[in-house]
């Protein structure tokens, strides 16, 4: 997508780059002596994809956890990672570490670095338009990935949680 024509053609939400990303291998280690058997089966077979979706006119950055769906619709959420400059930023390993574990319990899991953090265009704002950020992969790139299209549930820790209160006033 040609960034001239993201106001004009494209809606916020539009999923333009989806890129799967290795599992962490710390994650398995981890995973691997602290859960079931069963739960860790489910754990690894997570596919963890780094997306860049459209919100605001700006390219942002974020992941995307799928579980194994066996052919199902399956149920959304959004986490809102917490922290804020470079440091608040997700890695895979603290993707996989949320949005995969969700994913593990069967959700489709979306977790937004917001504008202006984790290669994302734009300024961080701290609840500001970061808001929309967190809000608008919900039906294009959850509904595009086999996850329901109800109102995806929101959770997220420290600044993540600021953001889900703002957007629910």
């Amino acid at each position: 997508i040609m960034k001239n024509t993201i106001n004009t053609m494209y809606p916020d939400g539009t999923l333009v780059a989806s890129e799967a990303v290795a599992v962490p291998q710390s994650q398995l280690n981890i995973a691997r002596r602290s859960m079931t058997a069963e739960d860790f089966a489910r754990f690894a077979a997570v596919q963890l994809h780094s997306i860049t979706y459209l919100s605001g006119g700006l390219f942002i950055k974020g992941y995307m956890a799928l579980p194994e769906s066996h052919g199902k619709a399956l149920p959304a959420l959004i986490f809102n990672r917490g922290g804020t400059g470079a440091g608040g930023a997700l890695t895979p390993d603290s993707a996989m570490n949320y949005a995969g574990l969700y994913a593990s319990w069967g959700y489709v899991c979306v977790a937004s670095q917001y504008r202006g953090q984790g290669g994302s265009e734009g300024i961080e704002e701290w609840g500001g338009r970061d808001t929309d950020d967190a809000l608008n992969p919900t039906f294009a790139v959850v509904g595009g990935q086999g996850g329901s299209l109800q109102p995806a549930p929101e959770f997220g820790v420290a600044i993540g949680e600021a953001e889900h209160a703002s957007v629910e006033m």
